[in-house]
């Protein structure tokens, strides 16, 4: 009679516990698998589109001469911007660079390297229309 019992106190629990265990791997797994699709779907999706400024549109950027400014770094390469160095402001953000530093980030990422505001017009969507319909007959019913 000692041995049903230790049957049940001692290996049933474990038992179970190895079979709660072995679904919770299959559940992480499976996770981990849809998980990683998504984000292979996601970088294939993002090396089909063009991230970066074309040379063209980097050239109507401004660019002008820094002055006497204190304290004023170009953020892509650390270095301070001394006077007289030619500098690239982006238009929507205002933030300032070194001109070669931002045109070497821009040709790879169409965003401020500070506030990440996009520097790429929004892509034209066409917008949803609504089906006309044509009502024919008299008014009478209305």
């Amino acid at each position: 009679m000692l041995f049903p019992r230790i049957f049940v106190a001692i290996v049933l629990p474990f038992t179970g516990t190895c079979a709660v265990f072995a679904v919770y791997m299959c559940l992480v797994y499976c996770a981990m698998r849809i998980r990683r699709r998504e984000e292979e779907a996601a970088a294939s999706e993002m090396k089909n589109t063009s991230k970066g400024l074309q040379r063209s549109e980097l050239d109507k950027l401004p660019v002008t001469v820094a002055g006497d400014e204190k304290d004023w770094e170009c953020s892509v390469c650390l270095e301070s911007i001394e006077k007289g160095q030619k500098t690239r402001v982006l238009p929507l953000c205002k933030h300032s660079f070194h001109a070669p530093c931002v045109d070497r980030w821009l040709a790879g990422n169409a965003v401020c390297p500070i506030c990440r505001t996009s520097l790429q017009p929004p892509k034209a969507t066409t917008a949803a229309v609504a089906p006309v319909v044509v009502l024919s007959g008299s008014d009478e019913n209305c």
